[in-house]
């Protein structure tokens, strides 16, 4: 006895992929997002430095940064972005921050690791180490000590208590220096996602691929056309008579030979400069035969009225 085979009666959910967490669109952005995020804290704590964590909390709730652990729940696409997420908070950790900035990426990496939902059911994956490079790992452990100027200070003891958390509960996975860039991947964006419209790629002149054409295809040809004639449509045409860059040409011409013909040394060069011109109309109307050799005679009258450079409007 043979089934025939038959579809599923359910449809497959869409999932993000792992590249995606990795690629230019999700890093940029949450880059981002953490910088507004310390940037909102840094003006909210200058205005009051009084419990700085609860600031931060009450600054994360703020923006719905609470939110973000439940943005994927596919176990292998959700540790690819929990890392990800975590590691960008660490980049701004880095000593080269200044410390008020190392220290509220802190806090946030901090928030987000713990903020993690366990013991749910169904179960979500959950990381339970973060990868850091050696150096870096020595530079965050001497955070709280450079907190010591009288604005700071109030935030040293919950940077030492934060990271003394981190450090006993083994949540950093220790990695060669940074110069041998051991992390993985090595460098974020990994993937760079480019907006390809049709009017990007090049339209293949003499070579045409074998049968019809797929719908991409047409599509992307029908969307070329279309951006060609939009660009023509975009174009000026013709010589209007109320087009405001003629009539600027025409003033600044006229305020410049004003100024050129008010003494007699720019007479004598418009002078030159006309001659010249008529002599190469008149060669050039010895060299051509046949009719419309009009341009010499309007050339000659404005001349004579010593305004050759009239015909250039």
């Amino acid at each position: 006895m043979s089934v025939p085979p038959s579809p599923s009666s359910s449809r497959g959910q869409t999932v993000l992929q792992p590249e995606y967490f990795t690629s230019n669109l999700f890093v940029d952005n949450l880059r981002r997002d953490i910088v507004s995020l310390i940037r909102l804290y840094r003006e909210r704590y200058f205005q009051s430095s009084n419990h700085p964590f609860a600031l931060f909390k009450r600054t994360w709730l703020s923006q719905r940064w609470q939110w973000l652990l439940f943005k994927v729940f596919d176990s292998r696409s959700r540790d690819t972005f929990l890392t990800v997420t975590l590691r960008l908070f660490l980049e701004k950790t880095i000593a080269t921050e200044d410390p008020l900035t190392r220290t509220t990426a802190l806090f946030g990496f901090y928030t987000f690791f713990y903020s993690q939902p366990k013991d749910t059911a169904p179960p979500l994956h959950a990381v339970s180490h973060v990868p850091i490079p050696m150096d870096h790992y020595g530079s965050l452990k001497e955070l709280p000590a450079s907190l010591t100027t009288p604005e700071l200070e109030p935030l040293q003891p919950y940077a030492a208590t934060v990271l003394s958390m981190l450090v006993n509960d083994g949540v950093f996975y220790i990695l060669p220096c940074s110069s041998l860039s051991a992390n993985n991947p090595r460098d974020l964006p990994r993937e760079e996602v480019v907006d390809e419209t049709a009017a990007d790629v090049p339209l293949e002149s003499g070579k045409r691929k074998r049968g019809r054409p797929s719908q991409h295809d047409k599509a992307k040809k029908s969307k070329a056309a279309l951006d060609r004639l939009e660009k023509i449509l975009g174009m000026p045409y013709g010589r209007l008579d109320d087009d405001p860059t003629r009539d600027q040409y025409l003033k600044r011409k006229g305020q410049m030979l004003d100024k050129v013909l008010s003494t007699e040394e720019g007479k004598s060069a418009v002078e030159r400069a006309s001659d010249g011109v008529l002599e190469g109309l008149r060669k050039a109307k010895g060299l051509i035969e046949g009719e419309g050799h009009s341009g010499l005679e309007r050339a000659e009258r404005a001349k004579a009225k010593g305004r050759l450079l009239d015909m250039l409007t």
